[in-house]
Parts: structure tokens; C-alpha cells; sequence
């Protein structure tokens, strides 16, 4: 069915127009076929025409005007130069009775039955397809003093013949019909008048007859043209431009009846607008085109981006092969210097019998040559088949030069750091991928960045200065553009941080620093213990210190203060009882590995050994000192003590003596200290005893029992001793020499 597409385009028309229209009704329209002649189109066959009166009610129209045709029949019922701007109606008063008409009143809900001026206009018809269709516009004075009247002009397109049953007389129904306003594409069942398209407003204090008519007959108002100034056509209100249409049989012959008329009066004239040559009956040749390079950008091709296809597509009715002769005349592209054709001559081209279509490959010659557009127009000639006609068709193509591809990519830079964000840009102009719509679901250009991605923008992180290039080829794949860009990366030595442990002997607070080199130089610190300064103050304890620079390289270093504090030294003495002024040290301090010690016995000597024995000279008191020192960190403690150093028991005997009375050195005497049960033996070299005492301060005087001289030479002594609590005794041996 045809599509109702005047309505809108028409607002855009109406507020254009400057010029106001012009009617004719001279001998050239003296005939109702030369008047059929303006309206009629493509594919209607007609004949057997008739009008009631050519005085001036009928006839043609041009001029630029607000109607919505430039030219074209009118029916004016107050003569057609009444629609002229500044005239009056003529008011012809003729042919007031027709049946359809009081019909069509009576449809309308109308309770008027007197007409004036009534024009009909008939003529039988055959068409080429199935279905046919007419333009027309329906202006009146009625507008808008008599909305919703009840003696509204009324005007009507009868219809009859196979195929159709109105209640109209042949059989007919009326095909001027209201469009639904929400699809005007579609029709309603009511009839276009004064009370089903006007304003929406009713101005004769009831809307009876609008309601009676159509509920909704006020929405109908945007079919509607207000016009008051009358300055183009001498109209105040007429409909936009409307279509008239019907399924019909081909090449049988149908009957239209178009009838207007004024009812009631006839001081408010009506007019029908016929647009020039839009009663049409043609099969629509069907076609469609695309491409196998790029999509037709208004139907554009490119020189060297693939090729474009016409496929024609067979008509519904028409069978066998069928020719479609066409001229490429108006053309300005040459044959075989800027396209070829495939599947198709130069002016021929055929649907073979059996297939659906056939379709026409151009091809776009690259030339190299910098020109304008160029076109290739294919004006594909009307077809018939029996009484069957196809539509003239004219198909453009354009050839364009490729637009020049252009790139430009982001200006070299330097990062900071190594790993810095690095925001590669390619900005891309031109060539067929420019053209293309967004949003796209094909690819406008390929894009190759050095082996990392295929998007414009890469994120990159380079840890050196790198080059990174780019390739960008059109859509088409005929340009090809490489560009390069530098980042340059800042380098720095190696980041590089140390610390040394730090030794204390006592737990108190100690300074730990790391050393630090390399990197940016902008360093951070990260203490295990939430210092941030490159040194620390703390007790002893294991540390980790990370250490960050600018570019946010880190390392991480352990550290310690390290707490070596010695043992507190401690020892306890006992005396020898078998060694006089020998004394054992025993050493009890806590244990340590590598702990070494250093004993001074205040009498010049001194002992490393962890556990002494020590046997003094004189008898007196002594301070003692015990010193620790650890294996680590030399941390040193000592220990004094102060000890009385007591003879446990003294032995002394002298090895000669001279018994010659002169009262020196004249006896042998022993000297014994500390010693219980004394005993003491003398024997000669013979083994002889020649002394025996238990006194230790008994002398021998050197005789033999106190009466006989002992002679000169050597005598040996044995002397037995016990010490104050003890069971075992001590024995002193020597020799003696007797001198005399």
C-alpha cells in the first residue's frame, strides 16, 4: 500500500511558499481527457470519461502556493478562480441531485438535502499493478466557521468495480478516507469532510455531528492547515496533502466517480487539488545496492576500495527473461576509462528466466588523478509484461578520490622514571574510514602498534628509551601511512642500601643509619619500627628498613642493634687443705658462648682460666679480680672480691747446722705451724736413727741419744705431720748436713 509521506513533508513546504497559485480554465482543458490528462500517471489506462460541467469548475493549477502541489486538476465548486487569491466564489448552481451524494450525507450523519454546485467527474480505468493511488488536497470555505455542522460540504472517490461491495451505487465505496494518526500509512473507515479533518475546535456550539462522525475527530487535526491569510490560495483552511488508494486487479477495468458539492448554501465554495500526474499504477522495479569494499556512503564509491552491486529484482507477475534496457548518458563518468560493468553491458543487462534478480557490478577504475565526483547514472527503462508496466528507474552512483589518509602521533617525551605511564596517541584523519558513520560496527582502519595493540591509544611502561611506531592503513587497504615516536627513559644507577650492625654492651637506646646510593635520589624510609628518617634511635632488636626513591624502586635491608652485654662475673673461693695458702676458685658466672676470663690475684700474677687454682706466697689479704669479656663485641664486666689468705700449716727445716758450741747455728730445729701428732726421724747415711721426737720445737743438738758426737756429713730427716681435721698426714723429707 502506499505510504502516506505528504504530511509531513508539507509543513516544511507551507512555510516556504511566497507566491500565491494561478488556475486555468481555458480551451486547453475543454475535455474531460485533457483534464484527466494533468492528473493521470504511469500504468492507468483510461477511458469513457465524463464531467457535468467544464464552465470554469474544473481545470489546472500551478504557481508556488501553500497548498502542497505545484501544479496540477482542481474541482472548485465556486469556480476554479475563486481559489485565486482576492476572488469570489461563482457560485455555478448546477446538477444539484445525485443519489451517491445523499448517500454519503446521510453517512456523515448530515440532515441537510440541498445541494448546490455539484461537480462529478467519472471515467473508467485499468492498471498496471495491483494496486493504484492519487494525491489530493480538499479545501473549503467551511473552514473553520462550520466545524461540526450539520450542512458541511461533502465530497467523495467512488469506486466500483471487481472486487468491490461498498453500498454506494456499482457497487462502490468512497476511498477518500481519514489516515489513522498513528500510522498514516493505514486508513481509518471514516471519510474525509469538514467534520473529520479540521481544527479540533467546533465553532457552531455543538460537537454532535464531529462525535457522531468520529470519537476521536479532534486528533485529526494534525491533517489539518490553518489558513487565515488566504494570501497563496483563497481558502482559510484546507487538509494537508492526502492519498487516495485501493487494491485493485490488474488490467480490469474499475469506474471512479469523483463527486463534490455544497450542501445547504452556496456562499461556502469547496475546491478538490489534484497533484499533476500523481494517479499512478506502476510495479515498483525493486533494487537494492551494496558493496563488496566499503559500505556506499550515499551511494559513493572510491576509486580502488573494492566495487559496487545494482541487483534488480524480478516483478511479481512477470515471468520469463526479462530485459531491462538502460542509458547511462547522463553520466559524466566514462565507461572503461573510470568503471567497468559486470553482469551487464554497457546498456542491457537481464533477470534470466528462473532467477529472482540479477545484479550489475561496477567497478571503479584508480586512476590516480586528482578530480572532482564523478557520477554514474543508470536509467533503467519501464518494463511490460501483458498490461503490466514497471516504473522508470534511475539509480546514481558517485566515484570519489580516496580522501588522503593522514596521521599524527604523540610528540617524543621523556618519563621520569623507568615504568612511568606512557600514553601512546595516534590521531587519524582522512582516507574512506573518515566517511564512515558512528557508531560503527565495521572497522574504520587498522592500526598495528609495533607488535603491542591494535587501539589508538597503548598504555605503555618502557624501563628504557624505546621506539615505538605505528602502522594505520584505511578502511580500504589501499593507504598505508607508518609513523615512529621516542620515549625517552630517565636512567639511574642501581639503588643500593647497607647498614651496619650495631654492638651494645648495655640495653639502652643506640643510633642504627643505613647508607644509601643510587636510584633517583629522592629517598624514602620505611622502618620496621614506623621510623621514617634515615636513622633510628632504639633499643636492641633485629630491623628491616625498606628504602623507596622517586621512581619507586625499593630494597630492603635487615639491620640490628645487637645487644652483647656480658654476664655479670661471680665466684666463690675455697682453701686447699693439702696446698698451704692454696686457694680454689670457682667461677659462677652465667654461662655464654665464647665468654673468655681474666683473673688478677693482686700478688702480680694472673689466670685466663675459667675455674683457677692459685696458691699465694705470703699470708695477707688480696683483692681478687674476675673480668668477662664476650666473643662478640668485647663487652667486658668484672668482679672484685677481697680474700684473707691464711697459712694452713708451716714446715721449715734448715739443711745444716754446725753443733760447735759457739752459739750459732748450733742445732737442728724444725719449724712447724698448723700441725697436730708431730713426729720426726733423723738417720745417718747408714740408715741409722739417730734422732727421734714428737715435739716440733724438740732441737737435736747432733749426738747420738744427748751423749755421743754424731760425725760430720749428711744425715737424713722424715717428718710425719697431721693437720687439724683431717685423717690423712703430710710428709717432709730433706738431708741435713752436719758440719763441725
Amino acid at each position: 500500500m502506499r505510504k502516506f509521506y505528504h504530511l509531513f513533508t508539507f509543513f516544511f513546504i507551507s512555510s516556504i511558499v511566497s507566491a500565491q497559485i494561478a488556475t486555468n480554465c481555458g480551451a486547453s482543458y475543454n475535455t474531460p481527457e485533457e483534464l484527466l490528462d494533468v492528473m493521470i500517471g504511469s500504468g492507468i489506462s483510461y477511458s469513457n470519461a465524463s464531467i457535468t460541467n467544464l464552465n470554469c469548475a474544473s481545470g489546472y493549477f500551478d504557481g508556488n502556493s501553500n497548498i502542497g502541489f505545484d501544479s496540477g486538476m482542481i474541482l472548485a465548486t465556486g469556480g476554479i478562480p475563486a481559489a485565486e487569491p482576492g476572488n469570489n466564489s461563482a457560485g455555478l448552481s448546477i446538477f444539484n441531485a445525485d443519489s451517491d451524494i445523499s448517500l454519503l450525507l446521510s453517512e456523515m450523519n448530515s440532515t441537510a438535502s440541498f445541494l448546490n454546485n455539484l461537480i462529478v467527474l467519472e471515467f473508467d480505468f485499468e492498471t498496471a499493478s495491483t494496486e493504484f493511488a492519487f494525491d489530493y488536497v480538499f479545501a473549503s470555505n467551511e473552514f473553520p466557521i462550520n466545524t461540526c455542522g450539520d450542512d458541511v460540504d461533502v465530497f467523495g472517490f467512488l469506486l466500483s468495480g471487481p472486487g468491490i461491495a461498498g453500498s454506494y451505487s456499482l457497487g462502490a465505496e468512497n476511498i477518500a478516507l481519514v489516515p489513522d494518526v498513528t500510522d498514516p500509512s493505514t486508513y481509518t473507515i471514516t471519510s474525509v469532510g469538514i467534520n473529520s479533518i479540521n481544527s479540533g475546535i467546533e465553532n457552531v456550539g455543538s460537537t454532535t455531528y464531529c462525535d457522531n462522525l468520529m470519537l476521536n475527530w479532534s486528533d485529526n487535526s494534525i491533517f489539518y492547515v490553518d489558513n487565515p491569510d488566504m494570501t497563496t490560495v483563497n481558502y482559510p483552511g484546507f487538509t494537508v496533502p492526502l492519498t487516495a488508494t485501493a487494491t485493485v486487479i490488474p488490467c480490469t477495468t474499475y469506474h471512479m466517480k469523483i463527486v463534490i458539492t455544497d450542501v445547504g448554501n452556496s456562499n461556502n465554495t469547496s475546491a478538490l487539488f489534484f497533484d499533476e500526474s500523481s494517479f499512478n499504477s506502476v510495479v515498483e522495479t525493486q533494487y537494492s545496492v551494496s558493496t563488496s569494499g566499503v559500505p556506499l556512503l550515499d551511494d559513493n564509491l572510491y576509486e580502488g576500495c573494492g566495487m559496487a552491486s545494482l541487483t534488480i529484482y524480478r516483478p511479481g507477475l512477470f515471468d520469463g527473461v526479462i530485459p531491462f534496457i538502460y542509458r547511462l548518458d547522463a553520466s559524466t563518468a566514462d565507461y572503461l576509462d573510470d568503471y567497468t560493468l559486470i553482469n551487464g553491458g554497457l546498456n542491457i543487462s537481464q533477470i534470466d528466466s528462473g532467477e529472482a534478480s540479477v545484479t550489475i557490478f561496477i567497478e571503479p577504475i584508480e586512476d590516480y588523478i586528482p578530480e572532482p565526483d564523478e557520477s554514474i547514472i543508470f536509467e533503467i527503462s519501464s518494463v511490460g509484461f501483458g498490461c503490466e508496466q514497471t516504473s522508470f528507474l534511475a539509480v546514481e552512483f558517485a566515484i570519489s578520490d580516496q580522501p588522503l589518509l593522514d596521521i599524527s602521533l604523540t610528540d617524543d617525551f621523556t618519563t621520569y622514571c623507568p615504568g612511568d605511564d606512557a600514553i601512546l596517541d595516534v590521531e587519524i584523519s582522512g582516507g574512506v574510514g573518515s566517511l564512515l558513520e558512528q557508531p560503527m560496527t565495521i572497522q574504520a582502519y587498522s592500526i598495528e602498534w609495533s607488535q603491542i595493540g591494535i587501539a589508538a591509544e597503548q598504555l605503555e611502561n618502557p624501563l628504557v628509551t624505546t621506539q615505538y611506531c605505528v602502522e594505520v592503513t584505511d578502511y580500504c587497504e589501499t593507504q598505508t601511512l607508518i609513523e615512529c615516536l621516542t620515549v625517552s627513559v630517565n636512567q639511574y644507577p642501581d639503588l643500593e642500601a647497607d647498614s651496619d650492625i650495631i654492638y651494645i654492651c648495655t640495653d639502652i637506646e643506640e643510633e642504627l643509619c643505613v647508607e644509601v646510593e643510587g636510584g633517583e635520589g629522592n629517598y624514602d624510609f620505611n622502618w620496621s619500627n614506623g621510623s621514617n628518617d634515615s636513622c633510628i634511635y632504639d633499643f636492641n632488636n633485629t630491623y628491616t628498613v625498606i628504602v623507596t626513591d622517586a621512581c619507586d624502586e625499593e630494597v630492603t635491608v635487615n639491620s640490628e642493634i645487637y645487644l652483647d652485654e656480658a654476664p655479670d662475673p661471680f665466684f666463690e673461693y675455697l682453701t686447699i687443705p693439702h696446698l698451704n695458702m692454696g686457694i680454689e676458685f670457682n667461677n659462677y658466672t652465667p654461662e655464654m658462648d665464647g665468654l673468655t676470663y681474666f683473673w688478677t690475684f693482686d700478688d702480680g700474677y694472673y689466670s685466663i682460666l675459667e675455674n683457677p687454682v692459685h696458691e699465694f706466697s705470703v699470708a695477707q689479704d688480696y683483692e681478687i679480680t674476675l673480668g668477662v669479656t664476650t666473643a662478640i663485641a668485647g663487652c667486658y664486666k668484672e668482679y672484685k672480691e677481697y680474700i684473707d689468705v691464711q697459712e694452713l700449716y708451716y714446715f721449715y727445716a734448715p739443711n745444716a747446722f754446725t753443733p760447735n758450741n759457739d752459739s750459732k747455728n748450733d742445732s737442728f730445729k724444725t719449724f712447724v705451724t698448723g700441725a697436730e701428732d708431730f713426729e720426726i726421724y733423723i738417720f745417718d747415711r747408714f740408715g741409722k736413727q739417730v734422732f727421734y721426737s714428737t715435739d716440733s720445737n724438740e732441737v737435736w743438738d747432733g749426738t747420738y741419744s744427748n751423749t755421743t758426737n754424731a760425725a760430720q756429713g749428711l744425715y737424713i730427716y722424715s717428718a710425719k705431720m697431721k693437720k687439724p681435721n683431717e685423717k690423712g698426714y703430710y710428709q717432709e723429707t730433706g738431708t741435713i748436713n752436719l758440719i763441725r
